[in-house]
């Protein structure tokens, strides 16, 4: 059972309603015999920087916060998964859009556990209440399955936005349709809107159009060759060649590159990476090896800067603007009206 003791596992509770939340606030510490501090509500009245600042607490094993009160304008574009594979549907939306949104701040790339997600369903003894909780467990039911199987929540109701689904949903509890007829009518039965049919079709053709299409014969293909096994290996062959980046280091076991960038390299770092991660007399580091970078931002989550934490190692790849300073460095050193020679023992003659 989930105590709240453990500073590496935290609790995500989602409502629709600011007054539920605060309603949580009141009677939650009591009921789980955590103090006041480890609650806060995440809401729309808060600024947006008031809001990364809830954000990176909760992703702070230092930080008291355990359990982040959420209202729906957390469901799109915050990262809560670094601390939390635990959240909690208080009340239940009517879009499928609106689950899978508000599931996407826990489940998402660089979730080291299986995510938790509870639905909090009510029972209810009058007949009314009960047919309308069967049709929103048909969502409940719904969402999992797309949860499970990676697909589009669009594709539930095929409806393309919110406001519709949530329309949808409520003209059937208006009509007190069945669950059955429900799933039955909007689900399983449901038809693409007339402009979704075609248009594969129109892209690529009927099936039909596709089978008598002249299936081009195979040309002969060899595997590419490339001059260097990895972007390191240009790297440390590269940063040789530029007289200015004195002082660099290199580590072949990390692959890992160190520099105190010259003059044109500070001013194109100045335009290209976020003011929080200039460095302008420090050296920089980077790593060929994900699992180091992914250390250094978990290092950097863990230490408190007023929210300006960033790893201490960066990502050496092509699309670095360290890595396009090298290739356009290399690229400029050939002179004009010439060309580089290259000799390859892959070469045919």
């Amino acid at each position: 059972a989930w105590t709240g003791r453990d500073s590496r596992d935290r609790l995500v509770i989602f409502s629709e309603r600011i007054e539920t939340l605060k309603w949580l606030l009141e009677h939650l510490p009591k009921d789980l015999g955590l103090p006041d501090m480890a609650f806060t509500i995440l809401d729309g009245s808060l600024s947006d920087l008031d809001q990364q600042k809830i954000v990176e607490r909760f992703g702070q094993e230092h930080d008291p916060l355990r359990v982040l009160l959420c209202s729906d304008v957390a469901s799109e574009g915050l990262n809560l998964h670094y601390l939390c594979h635990r959240l909690v549907h208080f009340d239940l939306p009517w879009s499928p859009m609106v689950f899978q949104q508000r599931n996407g701040r826990i489940d998402r790339f660089g979730q080291q556990h299986q995510p938790r997600i509870d639905y909090l369903l009510t029972e209810s003894t009058v007949e009314r209440i009960k047919g309308d909780m069967r049709v929103i467990e048909v969502l409940v039911r719904k969402d999992e399955q797309i949860s499970k199987n990676i697909g589009d929540p669009a594709s539930i109701l095929r409806r393309h936005t919110v406001g519709e689904e949530e329309k949808l949903v409520a003209d059937v509890l208006a009509e007190g349709m069945s669950a059955e007829q429900f799933e039955h009518q909007f689900i399983d039965e449901a038809k693409p809107e007339e402009d979704e049919e075609d248009w594969e079709a129109a892209l690529f053709g009927t099936p039909e159009e596709q089978a008598a299409s002249v299936t081009p014969p195979d040309l002969p293909t060899s595997e590419p060759h490339p001059l260097f096994p990895d972007f390191y290996s240009f790297a440390k062959q590269a940063i040789e060649t530029i007289p200015e980046a004195q002082g660099y280091k290199t580590d072949d076991q990390a692959r890992m590159l160190r520099l105190s960038p010259p003059p044109d390299l500070q001013r194109r770092l100045r335009r290209q990476l976020p003011a929080e991660v200039l460095r302008e007399t420090d050296e920089y580091v980077l790593s060929a090896l994900p699992g180091l970078v992914e250390e250094a931002i978990e290092r950097a989550r863990e230490e408190d800067k007023q929210g300006a934490a960033w790893p201490d190692i960066q990502y050496l790849w092509p699309q670095h603007p360290i890595g396009q300073w090298l290739i356009d460095r290399v690229i400029g050193s050939v002179g004009r009206r010439r060309a580089p020679v290259i000799t390859s023992p892959h070469l045919q003659k």
